[in-house]
């Protein structure tokens, strides 16, 4: 999911290669666009899915699931397919938006609280409420559980964490608050 590369340029400039895979050709393109304006040409785009990385095992230092795990309908199977192709000791890094997310509006329709709804009521409401098409098809946050099985699974030490909650700009003392949901 690397979309128009932003992410990858900045990779780019600090280690040796880097592989951007998305399934969006106009998105591919503009990072093509993107590596070519920056001077980089270590970096090498494939128009793919996560769920089918064709790479073999043991390809990558690190994989980066930036703002990609709401958009596949088969979690288990991305985070497998990360896990394949790490070597030893490589990381994987992902973040996304949460399902459950009580403070801040969801990312791709900006409307509080969509994923309290049960999933086949979201479209409809979205569709109601900002005109957003096929929602069911493009968006499916995942929740806590959606993401901690399959890290628990595929990775020996996975975990989920909620981000710095100052980040979004509120008080840091709401962190001390998630630190503990995290344990429970």
């Amino acid at each position: 999911g690397c979309g128009s590369g932003s992410m990858m340029l900045h990779a780019a400039r600090v280690v040796g290669q880097v592989v951007g895979i998305d399934p969006s050709l106009p998105e591919l393109i503009l990072a093509k666009k993107a590596a070519e304006e920056a001077g980089l040409s270590n970096i090498t785009l494939i128009q793919g899915y996560a769920q089918k990385i064709p790479y073999a095992p043991g390809s990558f230092d690190l994989n980066v699931a930036e703002n990609v795990l709401e958009h596949v309908h088969d979690v288990d199977t991305t985070i497998s397919e990360c896990a394949r192709t790490l070597r030893t000791g490589g990381w994987f890094a992902a973040d996304s938006a949460n399902r459950y997310n009580l403070l801040l509006p969801e990312p791709h329709v900006k409307l509080m609280w969509v994923g309290f709804l049960p999933r086949r009521w979201q479209a409809s409401y979205c569709r109601w409420r900002r005109g957003f098409q096929n929602y069911d098809r493009s968006v499916c946050l995942p929740s806590y559980l959606t993401l901690s099985r399959p890290l628990s699974r595929y990775f020996t030490r996975g975990r989920v964490a909620f981000p710095s909650m100052d980040a979004y700009g509120y008080p840091k003392q709401l962190d001390a608050v998630f630190r503990l949901i995290e344990r429970i």
